[in-house]
């Protein structure tokens, strides 16, 4: 969760972080402000709207959202995630039950 954290922060902030981490390719065909498209994708990040899948198997929002996990746990049931969406240009935090399905970004370590 604080390499999430600091990613929002070095992006001025949680609410406005995911516009700057979606896909432009992807992502522009939803957003109708022209102020948003200029915003996207200015990182590198490249996130999709991948969707999630459910307790049961099926597949939600794909198109319209994405989340990732966290490796961090409020409990020892939930684990934090974020999400990024069409209907926002924030980077929300929540916490789901692990047997959730949604997407991972692997930080890697730098050594000092």
């Amino acid at each position: 969760e604080k390499e999430w954290k600091a990613l929002a922060e070095n992006l001025v902030g949680e609410m406005v972080a995911g516009n700057k981490l979606k896909a432009i390719r992807y992502w522009e065909r939803s957003l109708v402000r022209r102020k948003e498209k200029e915003n996207l994708d200015i990182t590198g990040f490249n996130a999709l709207p991948a969707g999630r899948i459910d307790l049961s198997g099926e597949s939600y929002y794909k198109g319209t959202s994405t989340s990732f996990w966290s490796s961090s746990r409020p409990n020892s049931n939930k684990a934090w995630h974020r999400t990024i969406t069409i209907r926002g240009s924030g980077l929300y935090r929540d916490a789901s039950f692990t047997s959730q399905r949604y997407s991972v970004r692997c930080v890697k370590d730098t050594i000092k």
